[in-house]
């Protein structure tokens, strides 16, 4: 069983998450509400995947995303966001280069999240 940790500030969006994600087999690990709190729970929980938004208070999903990978190589990072994230290819790029492994419009999450993360996780284990 796969373990993951959610990371977004929205409780809600994450209790879905949550739902969908348990129905499909994963182990939700824990949630955190900020990048921050984000990193800090990585290194103590040790998830396979963290699936972050990139829009959040205190630390955003790129910074978060970039420390998580600086001290933690191995682990995957899916990043979410709400906005028009990926219609603009300067911070596409930069999810890319501070080391996240797949991208995905919040708006796509019921429709492609499991398969994204089944995928994400296939993928690096081959």
């Amino acid at each position: 069983m796969s373990r993951l940790l959610l990371v977004d500030d929205d409780e809600r969006f994450l209790a879905a998450l949550t739902i969908m994600l348990e129905d499909a087999g994963f182990q939700v690990l824990a949630w955190a509400r900020n990048g921050a709190e984000a990193v800090g729970m990585c290194a103590a929980l040790e998830p396979e995947l963290v699936v972050m938004d990139v829009d959040m208070p205190v630390v955003d999903g790129l910074e978060a995303t970039r420390l998580m990978r600086e001290r933690q190589p191995d682990v995957l990072v899916l990043l979410l966001s709400g906005s028009a994230f990926a219609e603009r290819a300067d911070e596409l790029l930069d999810a890319l280069e501070v080391g996240a492994v797949a991208y995905l419009p919040k708006r796509q999450v019921r429709d492609e999240l499991i398969d994204v993360v089944e995928r994400t996780l296939r993928l690096v284990r081959a």
